[in-house]
Order: structure tokens, then sequence, then C-alpha cells
């Protein structure tokens, strides 16, 4: 059974339905084929109680027939049954139906399941499709992962990989493996954004995981629920991001619209240039709340840009202790808060908007609206020997939904604050809960995101009726979340392997914050983060207010360089990251010749530490990003990250983005706003910089006569 559009080429084994062939035509790159195995296309995983068993082709009985059938768009479908499959010594007890469509001209295929399961014991407990044994090999692909901070390119891959979804482990739902410059793409099109993950085990298996809804239940099967996409295309991992990008900002999560249209977000968030971190001072400080505002404000003056700062232990409870009890709080915090709101500073009390602790005095009226594991016992994590007992709280229940709403509502009534972070929203995956009790389906669906949903729409109903310019931040980034949270907070310690697949799909539609980074490595160390994540278009900083100098007067730069391009990097698209233009005898698109041109590109190196321990970071010496603004116009980002003079070549087409005129005009933008321009012959673009150590530049392009 072949599908071949000319860009595409997928064949299954007529006898087996097995995958024999996936070709990307267009590239000229062979993923699967002879004599490489066939592949497994799904692997189901059967539960009764505990017991658990799984089910691939072949199974002990059964059989198999397949179609190839054309629509009258011109798009190819394959038909793939296997019908009365036998099970654990159940005679006829599974059926499964694959389709896999192939438009005319397109690179994308789209493959469906459903699963009947006839099992008068077992209930279908998670459907791994699609799933691919032994594929890829170990070594064979680079692959790019959306989790973390910005994401993930890891070269070579080996090693296993896993994440959950929506969580900072898997933040889309999409993974993209590299051959040469081309790529290959899976994509979940899940709208409704069930509980999933994925699983990259090179040599083993490689497949999306679906938990079933009420997969605890004997005879439960799946119905067809969401396509997956396989995608072949170019430009890597990027190219995989904006595949991702072009369906998602069709979905509720982005129903709102671009930041620039969005009444919600208020214009405190869109505008702020250094985001702070602080806590109040304890009783017994010798600093007063008052005054620890005043140190905030003093920091604000400096910086010279508008502020946010989230703050800590404004509550009498020790941090990750005796939630959801947060009032009442320390004496003179809600007095500060005000202090701070009154001098334009967004103040951001936390809360942690997921967990309850089973030693807090209120948490026996909370055990019914915990979230349960299949054995109905409530889950229990601890973050570190000072941590309370705490339990996830199911999103469906009115408990928790009224608990979030009404502290919400009470930090911004009573303490005065102008933005709410919420903990781990985003961060942490959905909790299987299994309480029959809670009324949605037991363990797998998309009920705990749309538990969220319903608490952060009433949280937004509130806001809208005060008529203050209020919002709400969360942790990690996280796709399902968008419409109800504002920002989100990318805290984690940066790594070398990052790519910002983040603002490469969510660019315009929603803002990420933090470039927290210690300064204890030496200003080479810090300026590699801090530029790195500039031109990624983070909010910087979630920094102390007393940062020391010279990395408070770097900051300083950075952040008023934002405020003056937040056209681009607040309401425009991250549209390209235009690399140091190769000599002409290292150009070409093959493994050797992509090797040859990162070799000869200037690197800087320092230590990047890890939650503690140290690690080498190494990254180009200069980097540069193209932001395309709403206009129209592009934006040309440049940094040096070393500590030397560096001179800089590259070379990018405006047509590509867009931009066709026959004249172009370069502005300079500085700290202080737009400078010098000069015009220039429209088309191809190659631009040399020579740039001072620590040093950058960024031009405004525009038709020239604008």
């Amino acid at each position: 059974m072949v599908l071949d559009n000319g860009v595409m080429r997928i064949v299954f084994d007529d006898a087996n339905g097995m995958l024999t062939h996936l070709i990307d035509v267009a590239g000229d790159v062979v993923h699967v084929a002879p004599p490489d195995e066939p592949l497994g296309i799904w692997k189901l995983v059967f539960r009764a109680g505990t017991d658990e068993q799984s089910l691939v082709w072949p199974p002990w009985k059964g059989e198999f027939e397949g179609s190839v059938a054309k629509e009258s768009d011109g798009a190819q479908v394959a038909t793939l049954l296997w019908r009365d499959m036998w099970f654990r010594h159940e005679p006829e007890a599974v059926d499964v139906a694959v389709t896999v469509r192939l438009p005319e001209e397109s690179g994308t295929s789209e493959w469906r399941i459903r699963v009947s399961n006839r099992s008068a014991r077992y209930g279908l407990w998670e459907v791994r499709f699609p799933w691919f044994n032994h594929w890829p090999a170990p070594k064979e692909y680079n692959v790019a992962i959306p989790w973390h901070n910005w994401g993930h390119r890891y070269q070579k891959v080996a090693e296993k990989h896993t994440g959950e979804y929506s969580s900072y482990t898997w933040s889309m739902q999409f993974l993209t493996f590299e051959s040469g410059q081309r790529g290959l793409t899976i994509a979940a099109l899940d709208p409704e954004q069930h509980y999933k993950s994925y699983l990259v085990d090179p040599g083993n298996e490689t497949a999306f995981v679906l938990r079933v809804p009420d997969g605890s239940k004997p005879g439960v099967g799946l119905d067809d629920t969401y396509a997956t996409a396989i995608s072949v295309h170019g430009d890597g991992w990027f190219g995989g991001c904006k595949l991702y990008r072009e369906w998602a900002i069709g979905q509720k999560w982005c129903a709102k619209g671009p930041i620039s249209r969005r009444k919600d977000v208020p214009k405190t968030l869109k505008d702020i240039g250094i985001w702070l971190l602080s806590s109040i001072p304890e009783k017994n400080s010798g600093v007063t709340p008052a005054e620890w505002a005043d140190g905030v404000i003093a920091a604000q003056r400096y910086f010279d840009v508008p502020v946010g700062i989230q703050i800590y232990q404004w509550h009498e409870i020790k941090f990750d202790n005796d939630y959801p009890e947060y009032f009442p709080p320390k004496p003179g915090v809600p007095e500060a808060v005000r202090k701070l709101v009154d001098a334009g500073i967004v103040a951001m009390p936390y809360i942690n908007a997921r967990l309850w602790d089973m030693r807090a005095r209120s948490y026996p009226g909370a055990i019914p609206s915990t979230a349960k594991d299949p054995t109905g016992t409530p889950y229990l994590e601890i973050y570190g020997p000072e941590s309370g007992l705490l339990t996830p709280m199911c999103t469906q229940t009115k408990l928790w939904q009224d608990t979030v709403f009404n502290l919400c509502k009470r930090i911004y009534e009573e303490i005065g604050a102008n933005a709410i972070y919420l903990d781990q929203v985003a961060a942490m995956p959905a909790a299987p809960c299994y309480d029959p009790t809670h009324g949605h389906p037991l363990g797998g669906g998309h009920h705990w995101h749309d538990g969220y949903r319903v608490i952060l729409n009433r949280v937004k109903d509130y806001i809208a009726s005060t008529g203050r310019d209020l919002f709400l931040t969360t942790e990690n980034p996280g796709d399902a979340h968008i419409d109800g949270c504002d920002a989100f907070l990318i805290w984690n310690p940066r790594q070398d392997t990052e790519v910002p697949m983040m603002t490469s799909v969510y660019s315009g539609y929603t803002l990420y914050y933090a470039s927290n980074h210690t300064t204890g490595e030496g200003m080479q160390s810090f300026v590699m983060a801090q530029a790195r994540d500039f031109l990624w278009g983070s909010q910087l900083g979630w920094m102390p207010p007393e940062i020391p100098e010279p990395f408070r007067g770097y900051l300083r730069k950075l952040g008023k360089l934002r405020v003056q391009t937040r056209k681009f990097l607040t309401y425009g698209e991250l549209v390209g990251m235009p690399a140091n233009t190769a000599p002409d005898e290292i150009r070409g698109s093959s493994d050797e010749m992509m090797r040859r041109r990162e070799d000869a590109v200037v690197k800087v190196s320092a230590n990047w530490p890890f939650f503690g321990t140290p690690k080498i970071a190494t990254l180009p010496a200069v980097m540069s990003a193209l932001w395309r603004a709403e206009d129209g116009h592009l934006g040309l980002f440049i940094m040096n990250l070393s500590e030397a003079k560096q001179s800089y070549r590259c070379t990018f087409n405006p047509s590509a983005y867009g931009l066709t005129s026959g004249r172009l005009r370069y502005t300079k933008i500085q700290e202080s706003g737009p400078t010098d321009s000069f015009e220039v012959v429209g088309g191809v673009q190659v631009r040399s910089e020579d740039l001072e150590p620590f040093g950058g530049v960024v031009y405004e392009i525009s038709p020239a006569g604008t």
C-alpha cells in the first residue's frame, strides 16, 4: 500500500500493515526503507487492576486488511484494519483501525487511530500511536524537544527522552527530528489538549502515548480523537516550529488573538523592561516591609524602565508549608505592596495554585477534592527537607476552583497587588485523577486543563469587572494555558543545548520572562545568558533589586533596548536567526558541510552552573535574530557575547519574510530610541558589523520612504 505525492512517500506492508517506507522525497532523506526492518505503528496497553498487558501486531490470532483510495481533492488515504485479535485468551477481543491521509503536494500526512475493546476483564489503559519500534537508530538524528525554558536541540541522540504534556517536560505537542537541514516533525493536532506523553528511546521505540479516558474500566476502547501529523520539511527544528505555529494559533488557547489585540493583557505587563525577584524580610531582619519597598523603588529608578517584581514570603506560613492558608499576610505587607503600585511598579505576590498541605489545619475538609491515584489514594509530593506533605488538587472540583479564585480576589483587594504568580499551573503535568465522585472521566482525558480554564476564566472575569490593570503569570511555558495566564516564568538554569522553540511558535501571542543567572561566574558567563535571552524575546531579569555592577549596568542596557524594540520583541514574530556567513568552500546542506560551518564559527565558553553543578556552556561569540513586526518591518538584532571585539557577517533575504521593497531603509535603534538611518537596494542583504566587547546593534528594516 503506497502513498506518494512527490513530496512524501509512505508504504505499508500489504500482508500486515507494518511501515516499510517513510521517505522525504522533496529533501531526498530516507527515514525508513529496506534493508531497515518494517516498523509497527501502534502499541496498546491494557489494564485490569494492577495487571498490565500489551498488544502489538502480530497477536496470537487476528486478521488484517488494508486499502488505498484517492479522494476528490487528490488526497491519498490508506485504511488499515486489524480485526478480531485475540487478547489474553479472550477470542476476537480487539479491533484497531488506522487511517493515514496524504494531501496532494503536501509534506504533512495525518494519522488517526480507533480501538474497539470487547474484553470482559481489561480496559484500554494507553495507546501508543504513532509507535515506531526500533526507530530511530542511536546517533542518527538530532532531536528538538519543547521543554524546560525555551526548548532543547540534542545532537545525534542516543539517550532516552520522555515528557508529559502539558508541563515543563513537554510544553507543546510536537517533536522534530533533524537530518541535515531537513526535518521530520511529529505533532499531535489535539485541540482539546488531552493528557499525553512522548517517548524517544533510540534503538528501541519512539511514541506518542495517550492515557485513555476511563481506561481502568473493562471493555473501554478509544474512539477517534484527533489527528497526529507526520511532516517532512526544510529548516530543521525551526521549520517544525513554524508548522506547529500555523496550526496552534488557530486553536482555542490563541482565540483571543495576538497580544496587541488582547484587552485582558494589560499594558503594564506588555511594557515591562526588567523583572525583579525578592522576598518580604522576616520580622527579625532589621528591615521593615516599607524599607524593603524603598529599595525596590530605588532599583526601578536606576533601571529607568517599567519594572515588575515577583514577591515571595509575603505570608506568615513557611514556603511549601500549610498551603493554601496564605492569609493573614505579614504585618506591613499591604502597605508595602501599595507603595510599589503607587510608584508604577508591578507588584506580583506568589501563591501555589496546585497544592494543599496534608498537615494544614484545613486539610481534612479538602481530602474529597484531592486528585486520587488508581487505588483512590491522594498523590504525595515533597520538595526538600523543609517541605510540607503536599498533594495536588483536582481542578474539576468546586472546592479547588473556589479556593484559587478567592485567594486571587483577596490578594488583589486586601494586599493591593496588580498581578499574581500562580506556581506550577503550567510547570506540572496533570495528576491523573481516579476519583469517580468528581464527575470527570477517570485518568486520561482533557478535564485537567478544562478545570484550570474554569479557574483562570473566573479570575479573568473578576479582573474585567474591577476596571484595574491586573494580570496572572505562571511557572514554565505550557501552551495549554496561554488564554488564561498572561506570561510564563522561564526560570530554570540555562543550557547551551537550548533553542528558542517557544518564541518561534508563540511570539506575538504570549510573553516569557526571566533571565536569572548567577553573577558568581563573572561577566562573560552573565552576558552569554542575558544576550541570548534578549535575542530570543524574554523580558529579562527575575533577579534581586541589589544585583551588583557591572552586571546591573548590562541588564539595564538590555532592558532599555527591549523597551525601544517592543514592536518586535513583544508584539512581533521571531522569523529567523541569520548565521554567520560561511566561506564559499564550506557551503551546502550535508552533515559534513554543516559540521565544518559550525567548526568555523568563533565560540565563547563559560561556566553555567546547573542547579549547583558546574557545567561549561559554549555558544557562538556572536548571535543574531530576525523579528517581524505587525507592520511588516523587520528587526535585525546582533549581539556580541564575548569580551573581545568581533566581526560578523550575515546574509538574509527580506522578501522571504514579506519585505519586498526595491529599496530598504535601515534605522539603528539604541537604548534612547531610533538614531541614524541609511538606505540600500532591496533583495538579498549582506550585513557586516564590527562589534565592541559585549556590544550589539539593532536595526529596524523598512521600505525606503516610510
